[in-house]
């Protein structure tokens, strides 16, 4: 047998395998020639299997060997020395249709495999998780990246503007186990981030302090999170995570729907979890936990075995475990098709700590809050149930938000929820993993590489858009009804900008301030340049009846720029813009009614940011732990200079 592939007929040096044949005339098609002659014969047609003669026959693909075979050995006058059994059809050791529903004629089952191999998948069929090999991750994420074409970032390969669809608790899970969580399941999913969003008091402390002492929004929480550490909770969580994993593993587990396991996963978690005959009762929450999951529509066997677990006992920290439990039921298909590591499933409990502690933890004097004090009494059953992403909504807005609020809320949370691994949002977390600290460490990382320049600059366009609409506020950002007056504000804000810029110029000035959230580094030097984010995002809501007279203000400034004469071309509104009109609009009725100052709504721009980035920075660690190496992120000795 010779096995020739057509790869590359020009080459100037012969490039072959093991066994290949050598000679003048050695590329694959001048080999097959070889053989036709020698065969006497064409390669073989199976629609004319006796064309071939007693020297053999070349064939075009592996299937037709067994064909071709009978052919030659009926040309030789030769039988096989045994009865043929079983069938030449496709027989996979492995499938997965990707929950598509395919047609009956190409649907197929799994067939057992011969040992060893066997053995070896059902090995393999035990071990939950991805395993991934370990490398210099530091220009690198196994999470995210940034379409070279639209400039759109994407995270697990699903671009952020399409996330704007699905609710900041989604996206949370998503972020990290690369899958949308089941529907069925927010209820308890939001139970469980509600009660995971009070932050300790030395937290709340250290963030009252940092404000009082003037620190920015991202200095304000990596000090609260410094007060957290690996903290009890997480190290509990952790250790219950890795106690069921094993014990789902060992039962090779693959669907927590499949209820003739129940009675084997109810005995395997009596056997790994103690429990304890206490006369008190259960805690509020933990009936409150129980009660939710009894009510799911379809719980899955091992929420249906813990609920089971409880009725005979309590266990150590009950709460953490039926937080633990709810969590890795949400995960779990993540886990059996490899789309997340193990490693990040027992970490899960600190990522969702962090991110949900970091809502409160962005609101001056949460203990003010009626909102606040009931969630941290975790006794409202109602309140525990409501969306994260409504109580992050009036958590920072100080009211509850109506249709359209949320969905304009929602669509900022998504889309700042990466910007691929370059950036330095993510730098920082990816660099503090590479120096091998905790999550928490990591996540400090990530907010100490933003700043007024990086995530910060809602301060600036909060305060551009308030001194341009100053005297001409609009009683509702929502109203566009009038576009005549807003391109003539435009125009006036654009004359003013063009003579600002013209006495800089003559005072021999090389930089002036620039109105932000216009111009781009990549989108310009077209005559009309367009972010693509900005554009999908602003049709996305405007086909949902959501409408911002700040946005259409700047789409009208970039315009009145180039027709003034200040600007080549007409600029691109970039995707920062997005955020900072959004942002001025949910925020405008509390600050007309006094409840907000300008600087708090500054401030709120920039947590907003914040609150999105850190589900997606959660990714970029997990990723970073679980493919990373130590100190793969510093810079080669051969990349630095000195500058003199």
């Amino acid at each position: 047998v010779c096995v020739t592939g057509r790869w590359k007929s020009n080459l100037s040096r012969a490039c072959g395998h093991a066994g290949a044949l050598a000679g003048s005339g050695d590329d694959a098609i001048s080999k097959e020639a070889w053989f036709d002659n020698y065969f006497g014969v064409p390669v073989f047609d199976p629609e004319h299997p006796e064309r071939v003669s007693q020297r053999g026959v070349r064939v075009a693909t592996i299937q037709h060997i067994p064909l071709a075979m009978k052919a030659v050995y009926a040309a030789m006058g030769l039988e096989s020395d045994f009865e043929p059994s079983g069938t030449l059809g496709l027989k996979p050791w492995f499938i997965n249709n990707f929950d598509r529903s395919l047609p009956l004629n190409l649907r197929l089952e799994v067939q057992p495999a011969p040992e060893p191999y066997a053995t070896q998948i059902e090995q393999v069929n035990r071990e939950l998780g991805a395993s991934l090999i370990r490398r210099n991750m530091r220009n690198a994420s196994g999470a995210s990246r940034i379409d070279t074409n639209t400039y759109v970032a994407a995270l697990h390969n699903m671009p952020v503007v399409d996330l704007a669809d699905y609710s900041y608790e989604e996206n949370i899970l998503f972020a990290l186990c690369a899958r949308q969580p089941e529907k069925s399941l927010l209820p308890v999913i939001n139970i469980c981030l509600n009660y995971l969003s009070i932050p300790t008091d030395s937290a709340l402390h250290t963030a009252r302090a940092a404000r009082a002492a003037g620190a920015t929004p991202n200095q304000v929480l990596a000090g609260a999170l410094a007060c957290m550490g690996d903290e009890p909770l997480m190290r509990t969580g952790r250790g219950y995570m890795r106690k069921m994993i094993d014990l789902l593993g060992a039962l090779a587990l693959r669907d927590l729907h499949s209820y003739d396991a129940g009675e084997d996963v109810q005995k395997a978690l009596e056997k790994a979890i103690p429990i304890h005959k206490k006369t008190d009762p259960p805690s509020a929450f933990v009936l409150m936990m129980l009660e939710a999951i009894e009510a799911l529509p379809e719980a899955g066997v091992l929420l249906k075995s813990m609920v089971g677990l409880f009725k005979k006992g309590v266990p150590d920290h009950p709460e953490v475990l039926l937080i633990a439990t709810v969590m890795l039921n949400a995960v779990y298909p993540a886990l059996v098709l490899k789309q997340m590591a193990r490693q990040t499933a027992e970490e899960l409990i600190s990522y969702l700590t962090v991110t949900a502690r970091m809502l409160w933890l962005s609101v001056p004097d949460p203990e003010s809050r009626s909102l606040y004090t009931s969630l941290a009494a975790r006794e409202d059953g109602d309140l525990m149930r409501r969306s994260f992403t409504e109580i992050a909504y009036e958590a920072l807005f100080n009211h509850a938000p109506d249709s359209t609020g949320l969905r304009e809320f929602n669509a900022l949370l998504a889309l700042t929820l990466t910007n691929g691994p370059g950036t330095l949002s993510a730098k920082g977390a990816k660099e503090s993993v590479s120096a091998r600290n905790h999550i928490t460490t990591a996540f400090m990382g990530f907010l100490t590489n933003t700043g007024l320049s990086h995530g910060g600059s809602g301060y600036e366009a909060v305060e551009y858009l308030l001194e341009s609409f100053r005297g001409r506020e609009p009683q509702d950002p929502s109203d566009i009804s009038r576009p005549g007056a807003i391109r003539a504000l435009a125009r006036d804000r654009a004359q003013a900008f063009k003579a600002y810029k013209e006495a800089q110029k003559l005072r021999g000035a090389t930089r002036y301030k620039r109105i932000p959230c216009i111009n781009h580094p990549v989108f310009k030097g077209k005559r009309v340049n367009v972010d693509p984010r900005e554009e999908y995002i602003r049709k996305h809501l405007r086909e949902a009846g959501v409408t911002n007279v700040f946005w259409e203000f700047y789409h009208a400034l970039v315009e009145a720029l180039y027709d003034v004469g200040a600007t080549p071309n007409v600029y691109c509104v970039n995707i920062d813009a997005v955020i900072a009109v959004i942002s001025l609009k949910l925020m405008w009725r509390p600050w007309r009614s006094g409840e907000l100052k300008e600087h708090d709504m500054q401030d709120i721009g920039f947590l907003v940011f914040l609150l999105g980035r850190t589900a997606g920075i959660a990714a970029e660690i997990a990723d970073h732990r679980s493919r990373g190496q130590d100190m793969d992120c510093r810079t080669p000795l051969s990349e630095t200079c000195f500058v003199v």
